[in-house]
């Protein structure tokens, strides 16, 4: 137990802006063996990690890094509702005291980083896995939900399909093709709330697309499918938090699903992707389209 505490804290702080809730361990950042050693102790006895993570969050708050943020999002998905409640409330939280039941702090008015907007929205939504719960966050007020439900439904396209839930399917494509709040409201305590940027747009367009994946949807939507599918930035690679996201294979099956009705840019710049099957999939698409 103390070890993983301690080896979290030793190690070396990957660059913050660039890791995301969920991020694997092979994500190609620097990360230090202890830290790695560590990460894969708190993956292996989670109940175990989850109090320590949660003493490291309450002692250090706003410089708490960013990984250890992303893995006390990752188990605490599971945990009761009530101390998700508790963390959800502190991550919005700013220059204010927040306390529970086994721990309390005191921040100094600095704006949560994108790591702790993340992680509040997928502990808002706690363990829901199955398309049904999922369905009602894609319309929250808050984007961070709506990114967090997104990502848990493009992580199994398959299940989206065996609900046969046409109301979720419409909810998607809307998804896909609306205006998402670029700015939310995050609610800390009892009437508490506070402002934070959401510019998830892309995000949550990519994987709602993807999450319609093994659905029929009418051809005139498979080149905007592919478009959104394609348009997410770089670092929605790394996987999302309660729901890890195997992007590049889906979206070889979304080129081989919907290409033929994708636009030839769209192919073209698929084509140069630098993950193979991608890429692959991009070339073969267009070399379908030119009849060879």
């Amino acid at each position: 137990g103390a070890e993983i505490h301690l080896a979290m804290e030793s190690g070396e702080r990957p660059r913050r802006q660039r890791i995301a809730p969920g991020v694997p361990l092979s994500d190609g950042e620097p990360v230090s063996d202890v830290v790695a050693a560590a990460e894969r102790a708190i993956a292996a006895e989670p109940d175990a990690a989850f109090p320590l993570l949660v003493e490291r969050f309450r002692t250090e708050f706003h410089d708490c890094p960013d990984r250890v943020v992303a893995w006390l999002a990752r188990l605490g998905i599971a945990r009761p509702e009530a101390e998700r409640a508790m963390l959800c409330d502190a991550l919005a939280t700013s220059g204010e005291r927040w306390a529970g039941p086994s721990f309390s702090s005191h921040s100094g008015g600095t704006s949560p980083t994108e790591a702790w907007k993340r992680a509040y929205g997928c502990l808002a939504i706690g363990a829901s896995q199955s398309p049904g719960e999922l369905r009602g966050f894609l319309t929250d007020d808050n984007s961070a939900l709506r990114l967090a439900a997104a990502a848990r439904l493009a992580a199994h396209p398959d299940r989206v399909a065996a609900a046969a839930d046409a109301e979720l399917e419409t909810q998607l494509w809307q998804a896909v093709t609306a205006d998402h709040p670029a700015k939310s409201k995050f609610r800390y305590g009892r009437n508490g709330t506070a402002d934070f940027p959401t510019d998830y747009q892309a995000e949550i367009g990519a994987d709602a697309a993807l999450a319609l994946l093994a659905t029929e949807q009418l051809p005139d939507r498979h080149g905007t499918l592919l478009h959104a599918a394609l348009a997410a930035p770089d670092h929605s690679r790394r996987n999302a938090v309660g729901g890890e996201i195997p992007r590049a294979a889906l979206l070889a099956r979304a080129i081989a699903r919907w290409g033929a009705g994708a636009s030839a840019a769209d192919l073209r710049d698929a084509a140069q992707d630098d993950r193979p099957e991608v890429a692959e999939a991009a070339r073969q698409a267009l070399a379908a389209r030119d009849g060879r």
